[in-house]
C-alpha cells in the first residue's frame, strides 16, 4: 500500500497520495572547497546554468534547502498577491 501525505484533498477530504514524478533524489559530495555538484538531470529541471544564482536556507535543524533565485521571486510575487487579495476582504 503506497504511503501518503498528511495533506488532505480539499475536494473529497481524501489523503493525497505522493507523486514520485513530482521528486528528485539523489546525492552528492561535498569538495574540498566546500562545493557541491547539483546533478545534471536537477539542472536541466531547474532551467540551471553557470552563473545561476542559488538561494541556501535552512531552518534550525531542518534540512537545507536551496532555492534558484528566480523561482523564489515568482513565489514571493505569487505569495504577495494572494496576500493583497485577503487583506480586502
Amino acid at each position: 500500500m503506497p504511503k501518503t501525505l498528511s495533506l488532505k484533498s480539499r475536494q473529497t477530504g481524501s489523503p493525497i497520495p505522493p507523486d514520485p514524478s513530482d521528486a528528485f533524489m539523489a546525492t552528492t559530495t561535498i569538495g574540498p572547497r566546500g562545493q557541491i555538484v547539483i546533478p545534471k538531470e536537477l539542472r536541466d529541471q531547474l532551467g540551471l546554468k553557470p552563473g545561476s544564482t542559488i538561494m541556501c536556507m535552512r531552518n534550525k535543524n531542518g534540512p537545507v534547502l536551496l532555492f534558484p533565485v528566480e523561482h523564489m521571486r515568482a513565489f514571493l510575487d505569487r505569495m504577495e498577491q494572494q496576500l493583497l487579495t485577503v487583506n480586502k476582504k
